[in-house]
């Protein structure tokens, strides 16, 4: 069984992102004397000094209060949104300090609706350039193109991904955003920390990989990180080494993918990429990083966990393949795409090339964002591959992994194509948050009963986004 589906067209005016101007906001504090004026407990854009008069803000909230501090002083202030050209004045020792709302270094995004929006939600993703050159942000806007909330990396440098909203079983909410805080080695991944912090936007913790006898203690990558309670996480990372070829036994230098779950300080999981010779051998391309003398052979960039059997699910890009692995052993269950080694028989019409974001849909379908990309399609095969598809698409497949055969494939044509990056997630019933990465486009679409896709509003962007995620504010309790 197969289906494939196609965005139907339409036609619409550009309405580019407007906010109304409203008064500007003024605090007073009584004296200054040795303190610095902080905002959210958090310093300001440049450090406080009483020389400076003008500064921007390390993240601004219009979700909750907001506090500017000075010592024990304190003041709160509430928005409704984000508005640009607003300035928050504070007078200490009669002299006026500026704090600009609105950085004007942040990516700007127009957003259009579509269709009229009941309940809007709020839509979390942060936009950054390749090489983390340019300013990067973390932010939450809602499904009428409000901007509610910035996290501004400027102040590190540095570039941020993944930002999302964290729903725990027991009842707890929390936020989480990739910082990165090294220099980035190769163009494929970054190092940094996981910023864990609650829903008032304080940071709670820090999260990084433990050492083991197979690794250093590590920085996460940027691609992926799961967590599944207060002290219970899966995090990735990429482990660069020296490895003698499986069939020649010539040295090389890998980046290896990490995956790592802990649990109350005790690691459950820390699987290795180089313990599995039949990996590195499916891999066919022949480049290393510019600036790293290492081998991207994998590129793992999406882990899910199978809901059926709590299992991990893993993409890795360079060999256009999905790779199930036992959770507790490591061990390969089954593999799924690539150049000739799959457990499962794809027609040639349904072969993926640098895919991204494994998930599972309530009706248990395996779904990834296929970005048919030339680029991984090299990789795969070691030669120019034609592929079929002149777009990146939505793939979603029924298995029978006992049998190890494909039940059903549901096609999703998205109209646009990415080399790079991408994110598909269902957020209701046959209703999908996509994200065409490096075309800088977020979109919500909804497939009806009479199989068209309508799409429900369309954002984009001026950088890239990596991924984009959705956060129902009306479920909280």
């Amino acid at each position: 069984m197969y289906k494939k589906l196609f965005l139907t067209t339409f036609i619409y005016t550009l309405s580019l992102l407007s906010f109304n101007f409203i008064e500007d906001i003024e605090h007073s504090f009584i004296k200054l004397e040795n303190e610095k004026l902080l905002f959210n407990n958090e310093e300001l854009i440049p450090p406080f000094s009483t020389n400076t008069l003008n500064y921007h803000l390390p993240s601004l909230s219009a979700l909750n209060d907001n506090i500017i501090s000075v010592g024990n002083q304190k003041k709160k202030f509430k928005l409704s949104k984000i508005n640009p050209e607003e300035i928050l004045k504070i007078k200490i020792n009669n002299k006026i300090y500026k704090l600009h709302l609105y950085p004007k270094e942040m990516p700007q995004y127009y957003f259009f609706k579509l269709t009229t929006i009941q309940n809007p939600k709020h839509i979390l993703l942060t936009q950054f350039e390749g090489t983390c050159k340019y300013p990067s942000y973390g932010f939450i806007i809602n499904e009428l193109g409000d901007l509610l909330y910035y996290r501004n990396s400027s102040i590190y440098q540095k570039c941020v991904s993944d930002f999302k909203k964290i729903n725990l079983p027991n009842g707890k909410k929390y936020y989480s955003l990739m910082q990165q805080t090294e220099k980035m080695p190769p163009w494929s991944y970054w190092t940094g920390n996981l910023e864990i912090f609650d829903t008032s936007f304080n940071k709670k913790k820090t999260l990084r990989l433990l050492e083991t006898d197979k690794h250093p203690a590590l920085g996460i990558e940027n691609h992926e990180s799961i967590i599944l309670d207060d002290n219970h996480y899966i995090l990735t990372s990429y482990h660069t080494k020296e490895i003698f070829h499986p069939e020649n036994n010539t040295p090389l230098f890998i980046a290896e993918p990490v995956i790592q779950e802990v649990k109350d300080g005790k690691i459950l999981l820390d699987w290795v990429a180089s313990d599995y010779d039949e990996l590195f051998l499916s891999y066919k391309g022949a480049e290393h990083f510019k600036d790293e003398k290492a081998l991207d052979y994998l590129h793992l960039n999406s882990v899910a966990i199978d809901p059926t059997d709590n299992n991990l699910v893993i993409s890795f890009a360079s060999i256009s393949q999905l790779v199930k692995i036992n959770r507790e052993t490591g061990d390969i269950i089954w593999r799924m795409g690539g150049g000739g080694d799959s457990d499962f028989k794809l027609p040639p019409e349904h072969i993926f090339y640098g895919q991204h974001t494994v998930s599972f849909t309530e009706d248990g379908y395996l779904m990834i964002f296929d970005n048919q990309s030339h680029v991984f399609a090299k990789k795969t095969t070691g030669k120019d591959q034609p592929i079929i598809n002149s777009t990146s698409r939505i793939l979603k497949f029924k298995l029978d992994e006992k049998n190890k055969k494909i039940l059903d494939t549901v096609e999703i044509i998205t109209g646009q194509n990415t080399d790079s990056l991408g994110s598909v997630y269902e957020t209701e019933k046959d209703t999908y948050l996509v994200s065409i990465g490096n075309k800088k486009i977020v979109k919500k679409i909804k497939i009806n009963e009479a199989g068209f896709i309508k799409t429900l509003w369309e954002l984009t962007l001026e950088l890239p986004t990596y991924r984009a995620h959705e956060d129902n504010p009306y479920n909280e309790k």
